[in-house]
């Protein structure tokens, strides 16, 4: 019984590890996008 919940619980940790990686690649494509805007906003300017 506690085997099948250790292998639930490291399951868990995987998917939350991934969804981790998935936030940070994320939040990394919308600054790089946010500072492109600026940069064509500067160079329009």
């Amino acid at each position: 019984m506690s085997a099948r919940i250790s292998h639930a619980t490291s399951l868990w940790e995987k998917l939350c590890q991934k969804q981790a990686e998935f936030v940070v690649i994320s939040l990394a494509c919308s600054v790089i996008v946010r500072c492109e805007e600026a940069i064509a906003t500067i160079e329009r300017s």
